[in-house]
């Protein structure tokens, strides 16, 4: 299929991002108002910064503009690959459920550029929903959870408003259930299983599962594309993931069931690891696998903090280098549009870093030290 429509109207959109130097020039702002200021004057944020100001105030004002600008700009990609109106059917099954019986393919499943495209901005929805499960298990702020939060899929700010102030996990996943999202299905037999065990990691389970199986079905119709090249990658972060959670819990080799099919790492790999009797042993193994750096750059840290976070950073961080290689070799496939988004969200990302900074009074050393690097 071509895309030689979507990716001219996505260089072109390209060329409103914030170049590196000039984002470091605005971490460099002495205070909040500068920043809004000067924030105003660009362009997309400006129109989005003079509607949000309509309706709140201060640093409230500048975020729900800047995820506002994320979101229109997903929806105007959405909308241009709907538009090409490129592609085939999909014919082959896939499956999501935890005994992996095969379901037929939902109806209008398919693999033209607006499917593609589909399948990658809901990755931001699986995002969402799993960090809005977590806070709600953890009993966070509402407030932390909210700025967290990518508005990039189908669940606009409106949506994730309701879900960041539901009460607890049952009513999150209630919400989504009734509107009908996507992966309502997986959602219900996840519920059950938090409800049974008080366990979020079944849940992610069953919603990693549909989507990745799900995605990989859609991208079947271009081997080794772009696309399927960045569900492979987050398919071996899910499951790796997976694992150091479990080592962390002590779980036995019955996680095995919990990963996911269609990563580069096997799954028997996977499993001997749960075996291995100390996390050092496990890092060791891995350091031997194609994410040998994300390991290397996270372990120390993670020894001493114990904070799986620390090592879902490096695989992000990783994730949006891919996706910036992806841009530059794949300049004739969906490789633009990924390397596209990423930078997107990273700018998006790295201005609620600084709005949050001057607003809070940070120290500027410590804004720059928390800006994600974006380089070509």
């Amino acid at each position: 299929m071509s895309y030689e429509y979507v990716n001219a109207r996505i260089r072109a959109m390209r060329g409103n991002l914030i170049s590196a130097s000039a984002l470091q020039e605005m971490s460099r702002i002495k205070d909040f108002e500068s920043f809004e200021s000067h924030l105003s004057s660009l362009p997309g944020y400006g129109e989005a910064l003079a509607s949000s100001t309509t309706r709140f105030k201060g640093l409230e004002a500048v975020e729900w503009a800047l995820k506002e600008d994320l979101s229109l700009a997903a929806r105007k990609i959405r909308n241009m690959a709907r538009l090409s109106g490129e592609g085939t059917k999909s014919e082959s099954a896939f499956f999501w459920d935890k005994d992996k019986k095969y379901l037929s393919k939902l109806d209008g499943d398919s693999q033209t550029i607006g499917a593609l495209v589909d399948i990658l901005i809901q990755r931001w929805d699986l995002f969402n929903v799993k960090t809005i499960l977590r806070s709600k298990h953890a009993n966070s702020d509402p407030k932390e959870l909210d700025l967290s939060l990518i508005p990039v899929g189908k669940l606009t700010q409106a949506h994730l408003h309701s879900l960041t102030n539901a009460k607890d996990v049952k009513e999150v996943c209630d919400f989504l259930i009734t509107w009908e999202v996507d992966f309502a299905r997986p959602l219900r037999e996840g519920l059950k299983a938090y409800l049974e065990r008080k366990d979020l990691l079944e849940t992610e389970l069953y919603l990693d599962r549909y989507y990745f199986e799900r995605g990989l079905h859609v991208a079947l119709g271009e081997s080794g594309s772009a696309l399927q090249q960045t569900l492979e990658f987050e398919i071996d972060q899910a499951n790796l993931l997976t694992l150091l959670r479990a080592h962390k819990a002590g779980l036995n080799g019955d996680t095995a069931s919990f990963f996911i099919l269609g990563g580069r790492l096997s799954l028997s790999f996977l499993a001997s690891l749960l075996h291995e009797k100390k996390t050092e042993e496990v890092f060791e193994r891995l350091v031997e696998t194609p994410y040998q750096n994300v390991i290397q750059e996270s372990s120390a840290a993670y020894f001493q903090h114990g904070n799986l976070s620390i090592v879902e950073k490096k695989f992000e961080e990783k994730l949006l280098h891919k996706a910036l290689q992806l841009y530059l070799r794949d300049p004739l496939g969906l490789g633009v549009l990924i390397g596209f988004l990423w930078m997107k969200v990273a700018e998006v990302t790295n201005l609620k870093m600084i709005a949050n900074g001057l607003f809070y009074k940070m120290p500027a050393h410590l804004i720059k030290e928390r800006l994600t690097r974006v380089e070509l």
